[in-house]
């Protein structure tokens, strides 16, 4: 069950481990609050079924292009997830390199984030790529019931593709 204590304890996290962070690498901003977020989600973690880290998202392995998560249901991944550093710019260049992983993995939701802020995409434009925008941005350190109910809808036991993608297409337009 979603718990939207569970999501206000992971903004309090990030109020307090953003200014640490910030100095920190990729992998102490994955482990401190992604790995958390995903948890959150009602994901194990722990569980390469689930959540597989490090997905290979392109073919056979022909480039080693990596997504750090690729959360799993029935061995596809439904949303994958790439991770900057706390603090680095979530720019054209990481929505670029997200864009390819998203066209090999087959995901039809892909996350862009830096521990504290997340971009959702979707392919809501087009069936086989990712769309240029986000439908839905979260920042950890301004959490809003909104917010807290858009969330609902990517919990393990609430996740419907096709009620994300509806409401990705409907926030679009």
């Amino acid at each position: 069950m979603f718990s939207a204590e569970e999501i206000l304890k992971l903004s309090e996290k990030a109020k307090n481990e953003q200014g640490k962070l910030k100095c920190k690498t990729e992998e102490a901003t994955k482990t401190a609050l992604v790995q958390p977020f995903i948890a959150v989600l009602g994901y194990d973690i722990h569980n390469i079924d689930e959540v597989e880290p490090e997905y290979t998202a392109d073919v056979a392995g022909a480039n080693d292009r990596k997504v750090d998560y690729a959360i799993m249901r029935e061995g596809h991944p439904i949303i994958i997830i790439e991770c900057k550093q706390c603090g680095a710019k979530l720019d054209e260049e990481n929505k670029k390199q997200l864009h390819r992983y998203f066209v090999f993995a087959k995901s039809k939701i892909a996350i862009l984030t830096d521990g504290i802020k997340y971009l959702f995409f979707s392919n809501a434009e087009d069936d086989s790529s990712m769309d240029s925008e986000p439908f839905m941005r979260l920042n950890l350190l301004n959490i809003t019931e909104s917010d807290i109910q858009e969330l609902a809808v990517f919990h393990k036991a609430n996740f419907d593709h096709s009620a994300v993608i509806k409401s990705a297409n409907d926030k679009k337009w």
